[in-house]
């Protein structure tokens, strides 16, 4: 009788399925990180350009914002305020009133972003009035030219960005 019980077990180990145990093989893994490794290669091109796009959004709000600053504080302190740029708009400016009291001092942008050379300062008066229009344009070797930046100073002081190269 009690071979007979053994051999009856036996029969209905045999009849259900075999569990697996939880987890992953070796092969899945290595398939799914290469799929990955694809499709992060293919998505880098395009993610590299959107940051160089940002860069020169975010680097043409901080030049409008410290124009403004510089409007404001000559009509304030009702002196001239002049913004002097580095050796290019992208290396960087400093917000001075005519006293020479630094107001405001922004560094470098970083890489991939560019401005033509021989920038001129922009010098708000007392009435918060530019001495002309001025136009002052960013841009990335790593976007197209519709990306680029241009910061524009009209002569009654009012600054703006718009998308694209300046005219």
């Amino acid at each position: 009788m009690l071979v007979k019980l053994a051999t009856h077990m036996a029969a209905s180990d045999r009849l259900r399925p075999l569990r697996r145990s939880a987890g992953f093989t070796l092969v899945e893994l290595v398939t799914v990180l290469a799929i990955m490794g694809i499709l992060a290669a293919l998505a880098a091109p395009s993610f590299s350009e959107m940051i160089a796009r940002q860069r020169l959004r975010t680097g043409a709000f901080d030049l409008v914002g410290d124009l403004l600053l510089a409007r404001s504080e000559a009509i304030k302190r009702g002196v001239n305020v002049t913004v002097t740029p580095g050796t290019t708009w992208a290396m960087g400016w400093t917000v001075d009133d005519a006293g020479a009291v630094r107001i405001s001092q922004r560094g470098a942008f970083g890489t991939g972003i560019s401005s033509p050379t021989g920038a001129t300062a922009v010098t708000f008066d007392r009435d918060g009035r530019s001495a002309g229009t001025s136009a002052i344009e960013l841009s990335s070797p790593k976007t197209d030219d519709s990306s680029a930046r241009c910061v524009t100073v009209q002569p009654s002081g009012r600054a703006s960005a718009s998308k694209g190269k300046c005219p």
